[in-house]
């Protein structure tokens, strides 16, 4: 996939890393647009809803190169409304406040994850 992306420019990559922070046993998050050859090429969508367990409050943010990003904020402008004044100072407090609290909770989901999966092997005739 890489080469065909990589010799043809009029390829973008859309990657959803909404799940960047909730990864477990021990596998690090890797963004397409760290790599330098597609750097200019990648649109890179995100949020506060998992990392912060604040679904619902619909805000979400993407990034990549800025002609892309004007013509998608002409676009949004135009179509949806904005989320409330709240919502937006929430989300710069969780983004830019001591995010060890992001860790405790990957570590709590990662007990569930755990536990649902030891249970659901207990099932008979039940393959993960």
């Amino acid at each position: 996939m890489f080469e065909i992306v990589k010799d043809n420019e009029n390829i973008f990559i859309l990657s959803d890393e909404i799940y960047e922070y909730l990864i477990y046993d021990n596998i690090k998050h890797f963004s397409i647009a760290s790599v330098k050859d597609f750097y200019n090429r990648v649109i890179t969508i995100n949020g506060v809803s998992k990392a912060y367990s604040m679904t619902g409050w619909r805000i979400g943010y993407a990034a990549g190169p800025k002609w892309i990003i004007d013509a998608c904020s002409k676009i949004q402008s135009q179509t949806t409304s904005n989320p409330c004044s709240i919502s937006q100072k929430a989300s710069l407090a969780a983004i830019e406040g001591n995010q060890s609290v992001v860790i405790e909770m990957r570590d709590e989901f990662k007990k569930r994850r755990d536990f649902m999966y030891k249970e659901l092997n207990n099932i008979k005739r039940f393959k993960s």
